[in-house]
């Protein structure tokens, strides 16, 4: 039987990837040939040997500024062009030209997967020109597009509405784990994974932390102002209280995950990117059976209607955080929220989530 063959292109670390992994195993499981290319930087070059026979990591001359998104598409192209293929798999906007004008000149297939809100992101929010360009991609290249993806309903409406295309759910949701019961007593450990970027409410936490002398911080990942941030725990005397953790593979971090008693998905309400999030750490929690502190944006209120997971705020005041935090110490509370938590990672996990993905390919 002849096996269509899929690239998947991301600028992201292929090994830390959970989405493009699960998309990957998905699609070689379905009889697709899957080949992903990523990146790497060179600090992390030695991580390469990590990556499976089907992953490439491209190290790039450029590591920031319009100058990387330039190389890494150019070398995309090129790539793209040198290769027999049937679909592109764009992981979103920042790969889509490449994939467009490859799938244009070869006269293939191309599906877009919107993991956000790509010209919203905070990093770029007041900076209209980057802004204009990336949408100005988007228009241009989603007409040719015969399959869209997005990580959350509100966000895929949006999106459909500025785009005049149809875009489909795909939540970023992890692999059905059985979830393991952690006594809250026990690990007084609040846990943030994802990237360190600003507007994620990390430096509202760290000030927070002075209210909550009990409890540690767990900051897993790495990001823009991870060094920024380890430099304000420093001066803030809090190094006894608050741990900076590499980023993990998915096992690693999900080991991690489980030996915290609270995650926390603190976002700023002045990203749409943001707002319309569907994060993969609230997922991620739920997996482990861990009640969170989520806000009170559209996606997390809605999931919270329907298994009361977690403990919605409205802002990032540090009163506000330990308000939450301390609703949280309440035992009988805890157990109600532990106990939906693990009925609800029967429902959002990949192995119902994926179907979304198959059955769509079957269209194109």
């Amino acid at each position: 039987m002849f096996k269509k063959k899929i690239i998947i292109t991301a600028t992201s670390n292929i090994i830390f990837d959970q989405r493009v992994q699960r998309i990957d195993g998905a699609l070689s499981k379905a009889g697709y040939d899957v080949l992903i290319f990523g990146r790497v930087k060179r600090s992390e070059s030695t991580l390469s040997v990590k990556a499976s026979e089907r992953t490439r990591l491209i190290i790039c001359f450029f590591e920031k500024s319009w100058l990387f998104y330039a190389e890494y598409n150019l070398r995309l192209f090129l790539i793209l062009m040198s290769r027999q293929w049937d679909i592109v798999y764009a992981c979103d906007a920042d790969t889509l030209l490449a994939g467009t004008v490859a799938k244009l000149i070869k006269r293939k297939k191309i599906i877009y997967d919107s993991h956000e809100y790509f010209e919203e992101s905070p990093e770029i929010n007041n900076k209209k020109l980057i802004q204009l360009i990336w949408t100005f991609i988007q228009r241009i290249c989603i007409p040719f597009t015969q399959l869209r993806f997005s990580v959350s309903k509100t966000l895929c409406a949006e999106l459909t509405r500025k785009y005049k295309r149809d875009f489909f759910l795909l939540r970023n949701v992890p692999f059905l784990r059985n979830s393991i019961k952690k006594s809250f007593d026990n690990n007084k450990i609040i846990i943030y994974q994802g990237v360190i970027n600003q507007g994620r409410g990390l430096e509202q936490m760290i000030q927070t932390m002075h209210s909550l002398p009990q409890y540690k911080l767990w900051i897993i990942g790495d990001g823009d102002i991870k060094a920024q941030l380890e430099s304000t725990v420093q001066s803030e005397s809090l190094s006894k209280q608050i741990i900076f953790f590499d980023r993990q593979t998915p096992d690693e971090l999900f080991k991690l995950t489980l030996q915290a008693s609270i995650g926390i998905n603190l976002l700023t309400g002045d990203s749409k990117n943001y707002y319309y999030s569907g994060a993969n750490k609230c997922y991620d929690y739920i997996q482990a059976g861990l009640p969170s502190i989520q806000m009170n944006f559209p996606e997390y209120e809605a999931l919270n209607a329907e298994f009361e997971v977690s403990v919605l705020v409205a802002d990032l005041e540090v009163k506000t955080l330990v308000a939450a935090v301390e609703k949280l110490e309440n035992f009988d509370y805890y157990q109600r929220l532990q106990s939906n938590c693990i009925t609800a990672s029967q429902t959002y996990h990949w192995e119902h989530e994926k179907i979304n993905l198959l059955d769509r390919l079957n269209y194109i």
